[in-house]
């Protein structure tokens, strides 16, 4: 399969879709920047960026 498929089924970038899965796991996890961390291999202050846009 190519990667054009994928554009197809899903308009967003995979970029979009990454951060639309971080922030949700921010708010799943109540803000915990440590979490999203090792979750997503995050420096400390991106993941402080995450929990302070979508967290809580």
């Amino acid at each position: 399969m190519s990667r054009a498929w994928l554009y197809r089924q899903y308009p967003a970038s995979a970029h979009v879709l990454r951060s639309d899965r971080i922030v949700d796991e921010v708010q799943a996890a109540g803000g915990d920047a440590l979490l999203i961390c090792e979750l997503f291999g995050l420096g400390i202050r991106a993941a402080t960026r995450y929990t302070a846009a979508g967290g809580k």
